[in-house]
């Protein structure tokens, strides 16, 4: 049952390149990284993508701008 669905779903699937290409930089790409790191930490996924989305709302830019600077200092057991 499922993978009939699953099928249809890939088949009939379609990509708007250019679209992705336009929105990619200015989106939100790294929340959900952020998210999964506080998950990590102990925090509760709902809390840490809550806070994850306000943090890149309310910097009204993406997240990868700070991302080097902030990120390098991170302990090695955060890594992927």
């Amino acid at each position: 049952m499922l993978l009939p669905a699953i099928t249809g779903l890939v088949q009939t699937l379609e990509f708007h390149t250019e679209r992705m290409a336009e929105l990619a930089p200015a989106g939100f790409t790294l929340a959900t990284d952020i998210a999964e790191w506080m998950v990590r930490q102990g925090v509760p996924f709902r809390v840490a993508h809550e806070a994850a989305g306000r943090v890149c709302v309310s910097r009204k830019r993406e997240v990868s701008d700070s991302k080097t600077s902030r990120t390098r200092n991170w302990p090695a057991s955060t890594a992927r």
